[in-house]
């Protein structure tokens, strides 16, 4: 009964992985597929792996520049330190982390800066794995999560002092969108560091964001 469990859920990823994937490639049909179909496909997709990733990657889905005679581990932490001080974080700053996961970089980086930090995540699975972290490492009562797509995310304006995402914006079924309402809830005077493609992004007014969203939009190719 085992061996038929793994066998069926095996298929079940490769088939999802499959579909994922064909989204981000091909001609204008598969495009406009995504764009339709992203948010269903996307938690599905993380139901499936999401399991696979804290077995085999940690609590922290993304990669990092190594080091020589650094461990995957401490290259990981390093880069997530090194986003802290990127961002200028400070005790006591409200930080979101867009499209968080299981919140892994989020821990790290509230121990390491003394912030509360707030992940949005999509999937309700990760979101739950998040919360019993949070629990296990102390910090449910300085960092959160919210359940909502980062394309529409439902919180007011100017409500953050700073906000990153690290390899998730890139994802998106709209690159340029995704930005535009990261714009819309960080302050005024605001650090956004995108690390899907290494580039941090002053805020100075929101005035500026449709120059900002230019220079997105020139920077991946849109």
């Amino acid at each position: 009964m085992m061996l038929y469990s793994v066998i069926v859920h095996s298929k079940l990823l490769s088939l999802t992985s499959c579909r994922y994937h064909g989204y981000h490639e091909g001609d204008e049909e598969s495009r406009k597929l995504r764009n339709a179909n992203y948010a269903d496909m996307v938690n599905k997709y993380y139901d499936l792996v999401t399991s696979f990733y804290e077995y085999g990657w940690g609590e922290s889905f993304h990669f990092a520049p190594r080091l020589k005679g650094e461990s995957f581990r401490e290259s990981i932490k390093r880069y997530e330190h090194f986003i802290a001080l990127q961002l200028g974080l400070k005790p006591g700053m409200k930080v979101l982390d867009v499209g968080c996961g299981v919140g892994g970089p989020l821990r790290e980086i509230a121990r390491f800066s003394l912030t509360s930090i707030t992940g949005v995540n999509n999937n309700e699975y990760q979101i739950s794995r998040g919360i019993e972290l949070n629990r296990i490492a102390g910090l449910d009562e300085t960092c959160d999560f919210v359940k909502a797509d980062f394309m529409k995310m439902p919180f007011p304006d100017d409500n953050f002092d700073a906000i990153y995402a690290i390899e998730a914006t890139c994802h998106a079924a709209d690159v340029v969108c995704a930005h535009q309402t990261v714009f819309v809830v960080e302050i005024p005077i605001c650090i956004f560091f995108e690390g899907s493609y290494n580039i941090i992004l002053v805020g100075v007014t929101n005035s500026l964001m449709k120059i900002r969203l230019d220079a997105i939009k020139r920077y991946v190719g849109c």
